[in-house]
């Protein structure tokens, strides 16, 4: 099920197009530090190999072999190389070429692949380019979006988030209760803008030269701003978030103006034409009233008293006009918006009639005057977008929700709007309540975002205008079941994208566990033990996720891979308890025999820990206890200073029915310096006479075990000088060894007997 959500390894016949993955950078073209392919327009990755491109090596696509890729399915990395065998379809047409026959192995780690004909072909490792971004801002970024959406998540409570509420009961509690529902769709949808707003400034610090994400995340601000505003606004709000979503998406006045303006002297802007034509009018039809009358009072208008009399009245009157609009009043109250209008109406009869010296001035505030009346004439002269001349109708034809359809189709038939997949697209779909157009749309630009904006359209029920339509023909609710399955498809798509990201892994899990994933349990047992552990956090949480979802066998495989890198690193103890959680016997058997050999040839263990737990007993599973006694043993003599040797625990040891027989020869260089030093009783040198004789028995007996033990006996030879030693009486400090294993056992004969005699002789 998984592979399903991965990226395809291969074309529909079996080959790769040689160009999208090997071909080097003059064959394609570069944008920013990513090549995109000629033909297919994607990102792709050079192969490291120049031979690629040379004559030579290109005769393999007309010997009819074929371009293949084996690709690591937990990584973003891959192989690509030439099939050995050429295709004989090419010679003959007809038999079909089987790829199948060609390449029996492909080792990732080799210089080479092998085939059935004996032939080699060159590997070419390459990397895919990730299409996630794991950047620190940007995982902060999806971290608090699950986060902030966690409980509209959970067992998709977002299906039915607003009417879900109570409908019988006390009426101004379940208007309350409502009411708290709907602002906190508000407050996740804000919040989104305002994480999106932050993730973009910081993208923008921290990559000047890449912009392309930045303009990404001012496209999804411009299309979320615009559903506040439509959807998720309060009464007296929709003026100023209409006003916010035009002034974010094309701001005006341009720097240059700006510029201009402020670098005129104070108090002669009223002179400057540009000051009346082009910069107070950006500013009042954008609906920046207060600085508009701030830019008046600095111009200096007030020298057209005198010379200029009916101008300076205008002036005087527009500015008391637009000081007198309030968007938050005339948001929520029609009336008073309608008596504002008069006024904007009486002044344009007036202006009309009035007469100026300064024609060209008098002409563009009668011009402002009128636009801002609502002549829609003058509205539309004032434009140069589609959107521009929605905010002038909506902000002074009227300000009612009711009247945006009709607002945006006159913006359409006034303006063109760019089809291309844009935010002006998405928006448009947006006034028109279509929303499954813009979700699709959205996911283009950003998955994250589009799901769970899906998930706050889905939850404020605005996806119900779908329930009576059936886009299948399906019956008469399918519509709306459809959608819901679609969302739900969405969600797991995200949470899988977020699987393949080391940074975004415990958040894809979250979310699948989260919404009640049907498909969660078995995900889970199949990324779960591909996650790179680092940290005994993560470790607990795998583990903890096991739990959850009752997947033993998944938590098992977690044990024994962990067990396995903690081995190879040095972490013994720990690897073992590992095994022994994962009840694999076999392998802690086989590991503690591991770290008994290294004990035996070096002198001493290495982990620290695992040392602690033998000197104070502290090991408490059944399963590992047993396991190590042979290990506490070897330590305990080892670790036994001076003249004698602990013999019974020796003779237990090297006795111990489950010891690896090649092992003894390593144990009986243990006793070499205590000969002749009357260290041995005459029962002690019986008794090993006795162990010589089994020994000796055994490797008789069996070859490997004559094999094992001499490549042992050799190998602790050769590293004596490597291990640890433990003062006089330890082997390695003699200057002279037996040659292998049996010489061994005959030194040690020849050793008894003489301290046999030496003992018949004393007595």
């Amino acid at each position: 099920m998984i592979e399903n959500h991965l990226p395809n390894t291969k074309a529909d016949d079996g080959d790769l197009d040689m160009e999208e993955i090997a071909l080097p950078a003059k064959y394609s073209k570069t944008y920013g530090n990513v090549i995109i392919g000629d033909r297919t327009k994607l990102p792709i990755k050079e192969a490291l190999h120049e031979e690629v491109d040379t004559e030579s090596n290109s005769n393999w696509l007309k010997e009819g072999r074929h371009l293949d890729m084996a690709a690591d399915k937990t990584g973003n990395n891959g192989i690509v190389y030439v099939s050995a065998t050429p295709d004989t379809s090419v010679a003959n047409n007809d038999k079909k070429y089987d790829q199948t026959e060609t390449t029996d192995i492909i080792d990732k780690k080799a210089d080479r692949i092998e085939t059935k004909d004996n032939e080699d072909t060159k590997l070419y490792p390459l990397e895919f380019v990730s299409s996630e971004d794991t950047s620190p801002d940007r995982i902060r970024f999806v971290t608090g979006l699950y986060n902030d959406f966690e409980d509209l998540l959970k067992n998709s409570a977002f299906r039915t988030y607003i009417s879900d509420t109570n409908d019988f009961g006390v009426p101004s509690l379940m208007k309350t209760e409502r009411k708290e529902r709907t602002d906190r769709l508000k407050w996740l949808l804000t919040n989104l803008i305002k994480s999106l707003k932050e993730l973009m400034s910081s993208t923008i610090k921290s990559d000047a030269q890449n912009d392309s994400k930045a303009v990404k995340y001012e496209e999804l601000i411009n299309i979320l701003n615009l559903l506040h505003a439509t959807k998720f606004s309060e009464p007296d709000e929709s003026i100023i978030l209409f006003q916010m979503w035009v002034n974010r998406a094309d701001i005006q006045p341009d720097d240059q103006l700006v510029s201009d303006m402020e670098n005129a002297s104070h108090g002669t802007l009223y002179k400057n034409m540009n000051f009346w034509s082009k910069y107070l009018k950006t500013m009042i039809f954008r609906g920046y009233f207060a600085q508009a009358i701030s830019a008046i009072d600095e111009s200096g208008y007030e020298n057209f008293e005198q010379t200029d009399p009916d101008l300076y009245a205008l002036v005087k009157h527009l500015k008391s006009l637009i000081a007198s609009y309030d968007p938050m009043k005339f948001s929520q109250y029609l009336k008073a918006f309608m008596a504002w209008k008069q006024r904007a109406a009486n002044l344009r009869e007036a202006a009309i009639k009035l007469t100026f010296k300064n024609v060209e001035i008098g002409s563009q505030l009668v011009d402002i005057v009128a636009s801002i009346s609502g002549v829609d004439s003058a509205l539309r002269k004032n434009c140069g977008r589609w959107y521009e001349y929605f905010l002038l109708e909506y902000m002074f034809e009227m300000p009612s929700m009711k009247k945006i359809s009709e607002y945006v189709d006159k913006a359409q038939k006034s303006f063109s709007v760019d089809t291309v997949y844009s935010w002006e697209t998405i928006c448009l779909n947006i006034f028109s309540e279509q929303y499954l157009k813009a979700i699709s749309a959205l996911e283009t630009l950003d998955r994250s975002v589009s799901t769970y904006t899906a998930i706050l359209l889905s939850a404020s029920g605005l996806l119900k205008s779908y329930s009576n339509i059936s886009l299948h023909g399906k019956g008469i609710k399918s519509g709306e079941e459809e959608i819901q399955t679609s969302i739900d498809q969405m969600i797991e798509d995200l949470a899988l994208s977020y699987l393949s990201s080391k940074e975004l892994f415990s958040t894809g899990t979250g979310i699948l566990i989260l919404t009640d994933d049907s498909k969660a349990r078995k995900i889970l047992s199949e990324m779960l033990p591909n996650y790179k552990i680092e940290s005994n956090d993560d470790f607990e949480w795998c583990l903890s996720i096991c739990a959850k979802l009752m997947l033993p066998m998944t938590a098992k495989q977690i044990y024994n891979t962990q067990g396995e890198i903690l081995l190879d690193n040095g972490y013994e103890y720990e690897s073992l308890c590992c095994f022994s959680e994962a009840g694999n016997t076999k392998k802690v058997v086989s590991s503690v025999w591991q770290i008994f050999e290294n004990l035996l040839l070096e002198g001493n263990l290495v982990d620290t820990l695992l040392n602690e737990k033998l000197d104070k007993d502290e090991i408490d599973s059944p399963i590992l206890r047993q396991a190590v006694s042979p290990l506490a043993l070897l330590r305990n003599i080892l670790s036994t200073e001076g003249k004698t040797i602990p013999f019974e625990r020796f003779v237990e040891l090297i006795q111990f029915r489950y010891l690896p027989a090649h092992y003894k020869a390593v144990l009986l260089l243990l006793l070499l310096p205590y000969f002749n030093t009357n260290t041995f009783s005459l029962d002690q040198l019986i008794k090993i006479i006795e162990i010589l004789n089994v020994y000796e028995k055994q490797i008789n007996d069996d070859t490997q075990c004559a094999e094992l033990s001499g490549q042992s006996y050799d190998v602790a030879v050769s590293r004596k000088d490597v291990g640890a030693s433990k003062g006089t009486y330890d082997w390695r400090k003699l200057e002279k060894l037996p040659s292998d294993s049996m010489a061994l056992i005959l030194e040690i004969r020849k050793l008894i007997a003489f301290e046999i005699s030496f003992k018949f002789l004393e007595e």
